[in-house]
Parts: C-alpha cells; structure tokens; sequence
C-alpha cells in the first residue's frame, strides 16, 4: 500500500512575473503501527516516506523598453529517496538540478524611433542632417535583431544524507545541505557535480533586397567534478553562417522554367577540447568543419513539378594527446535530388444510366528522391602516415506514389533500390524493396 499526497501552488502578481511551486511527497503505509491519524501534529503519521520531490520555477519578462526584449527564469528541481537497506534511519539520498537562464533580444533600428520623415519627403533637401539621419535610420533597419542567451545548469547527487537538507540547499542557493553525512553507509555509491555554461550571440543583415545572412557564436563547457578524476569539456563554434538568396527565377532562362526558386548555403567551424578540469592540458581535441548545406537550390516549374538539389558535406579532425596520439580524420559527403508532382482531378466521373456526373475528392501524389553518399575514414599517425580505416560509397532511388480514391480510401506504393559499395573490403551489397498499401475508413 502506497499513498502519494501532492501539494502545488503559483502566483503572479503582474503580467511579466510568474512563479510556481509542485511538492510530492510518496510514502509507504503498509504498516498498521505506523499510521496514527491524530489531531496532534506532533502525533500524527502515515506511514513511512519513501521519497520527496520538489519543483520550483521563476519567470521574470520585463517590457520597460519597446526596442530591448528580456527574459530571465530559474528553476529547481529536487528529489530524495529513502535508502531501504537502513529502515528505521532517517538516511536519505538527494538528487537535484538547478538551472538559470538569461535572454536578450535588441531591435537595433528601435533606437532610431524618434527620427520621423517629414509630411513632404520630396521637399527634404538631400545632405541635410535630417536626411543623413534618415538615411542612417534605413541602413539600420536592414538588420536583424540583436539576440543573446546565457545559461547555466548544476547536478548534484549526495549520499547518506542523515536528514532533509535545508531549504535553501533544496533550491541551490547554497552547496552545504547543513545535515549530518552517514560515509560509511554509502557503499560504493559516490557523489557526483556536474556544471555546464553555453553562451550565444546571433543576429542576421539583408545586404540586397533577397539576399539573407544569419551569423552567429556559440560557446559551452561542462564541468564533471567527480572525485576520483574531475575532467572539463569545452566547445566553441564560430563561425555560423547562413545564406539565402530568394526570388533566383528572375534570373535569366531560369524564369522562363521557373515559377519560383531559392538558393541556400551554410558554413560553420566547431572546436571541441577535454581534458581535466581547467584544461592545462589536453586529453583530445575535435575540429569539425560543416556545410549544411553545401547548397541547396528549391525549384517550382511551371508545370507544377516541385524539385530541390541539395549537397552536404562534414569534415571532423580529432586528435588524441594520450597512447599513440594519433589523428582521426572523417570525411561525409551527400548529394540529393528530389522530384514531386501531385495531380487532382475534382470533376467527377459520369456513369451510364445516370444524368448527374459522380464526384471523387481523388488525387494523385508522385516522388522521386536519389541519393548519393560517401564516407570515409582514416588514422594519421604523428609521422604524417595515413591508414584508411573505412571507405564506402552509397547511392539510392526512391519513388513514393500515393491515390487518394476518395475521403474513405486512400492507398500507395512504393519503391526503393539501394547499393552500398565498402571501397577498402571490395565488397557491394544491393538491395530492393517494393511495398504496396491500403487504407479504407468507415
């Protein structure tokens, strides 16, 4: 027999303000001698309790400036079990996680707000200081707002703990749970930290009209404060671009095939080390390199086929600074085209014997998706020796088609043939799969 009592509450005293609060208590109430429901606190009991939770958030939106958005929250979590080899003792394990955020968002052409135009823009006379101003007000507004984050997590796991930890343990105001540690009763239980940080900054600019780039910088490490060997792990990633050029089918001989088009790329660089806690010095370190995509080009012909040309590539470089300190290299490559097509015929059907035509809500969905993938893999020793670890080639084509024959039966087939070629084995596996399918609804 088991009982779980639940106990929340909330409140928020103005619209940018909210704060929230959920107890749980579970307790074990198999035992008669322990159950006392006595109108004296001191007296009353049910049961044993097993375990304890608690969650508490804080959301805090102020909106003191139309150009500055801001959003700051903290939440809590914590959780202690009972430990059932110590039955009688007030011996309890606590688990818990803390984190914090901080987010920013700046509109930097809101600054420029108090620069109006004239009722007459013509009579402005060009050079003039409200002109430069005006003009330096239209530059600013071709960029994105300024937006920011910062957050920071904690873990935390005790052991043997010889009491309920105070309340501001409970909601990470302090490290120290101000209660009697039982060491001898934790076994081979250890306790465990873990702290993490990540940091970014973004914002995006039109240089033309449908020309759109996005950059950014991201920034996080973890900490793992274990007591035998506390170790650190770092990321950077700078820099993170995106492009996209809309309205590409105004281009010439692409307009007269094209009703619309879009053309996309990306690149970004990320460096990831570990090492023991502070990074003196370096167990490994990852450099990884990204075009997703390499491009991408999305095509709607006027014959009402959609279409899109993509290609990826992947470039990672590890380098181990322990054993043989050898550098593996990894190198993935895609390139995809898709093909769609969908076809409705809503005017019905006319059958003999009958003077109205017969209307089927039918439709026919066709796709077509080929893909080609390579990957390969090798170990570059510290004399500069390549050894290829793995090498293979893929390509595949599918096609999907889908009848809708009216709005209770649907049905589709589909086709698929891969082949995968290991460039290092010698070896090529091919393979083919046809599936039909059918749905009727009553």
């Amino acid at each position: 027999r088991n009982f779980t009592g639940t106990a929340s509450t909330g409140f928020s005293p103005f619209q940018s303000l909210s704060a929230s609060y959920l107890l749980t208590s579970n307790r074990d109430i198999r035992r008669d001698e322990e159950i006392n429901l006595s109108y004296n606190p001191k007296r009353f009991s049910l049961g044993r309790e097993t375990s304890w939770t608690e969650n508490g958030s804080v959301t805090f939106s102020p909106t003191f400036l139309k150009f500055l958005t801001q959003r700051y929250s903290y939440q809590a979590n914590y959780r202690e079990s009972f430990n059932p080899q110590s039955y009688g003792k007030d011996e309890r394990t606590a688990s818990s996680n803390f984190s914090g955020s901080a987010s920013l968002g700046l509109r930097i052409n809101g600054l420029f707000n108090f620069i109006k135009p004239p009722e007459n823009i013509k009579r402005l006379r060009k050079g003039s200081p409200r002109w430069i101003l005006l003009q330096f007000k239209e530059l600013w507004s071709s960029i994105d707002p300024l937006s920011g984050s910062y957050r920071r997590e904690r873990n935390l796991l005790r052991h043997g703990l010889l009491g309920r930890p105070s309340l501001a343990y409970r909601f990470g105001i302090t490290q120290d749970p101000g209660v009697g540690i039982n060491r001898a009763s934790t076994g081979f239980s250890r306790d465990s930290e873990t702290e993490s940080q990540s940091w970014d900054l973004g914002s995006g600019f039109s240089p033309l009209k449908p020309i759109k780039v996005n950059i950014s910088y991201k920034r996080g490490n973890q900490i793992n404060r274990d007591p035998s060997s506390p170790s650190e792990s770092r990321s950077e990633t700078f820099p993170s671009l995106t492009l996209r050029w809309s309205s590409v089918e105004k281009f010439p001989i692409l307009n007269q095939f094209a009703s619309s088009a879009d053309l996309s790329s990306g690149y970004s660089r990320k460096v990831d080390l570990s090492g023991p806690e502070g990074l003196d010095t370096l167990y490994s370190k990852n450099t990884s390199i990204s075009h997703s995509p390499l491009f991408s080009l999305r095509l709607t012909w006027k014959n009402g086929v959609s279409s899109t040309f993509e290609g990826t590539r992947s470039i990672s470089e590890k380098r181990a600074y322990q054993g043989a300190a050898n550098t593996t290299r990894t190198d993935d490559r895609s390139y995809k085209a898709s093909f769609s097509k969908s076809f409705r015929a809503p005017h019905g059907v006319k059958l003999p014997l009958l003077k109205k035509k017969i209307r089927f809500e039918s439709s026919l969905n066709l796709s077509v998706d080929i893909t080609i993938k390579t990957n390969k893999n090798e170990n570059i020793a510290q004399d500069g020796k390549r050894n290829i670890m793995g090498h293979s080639k893929d390509w595949s084509v599918g096609t999907n088609g889908s009848y809708t024959f009216s709005r209770q039966i649907t049905g589709g087939m589909k086709i698929f043939v891969s082949n995968h070629n290991d460039l290092k084995m010698g070896t090529k596996r091919k393979a083919v799969e046809v599936g039909f399918w059918m749905e009727m609804k009553f």
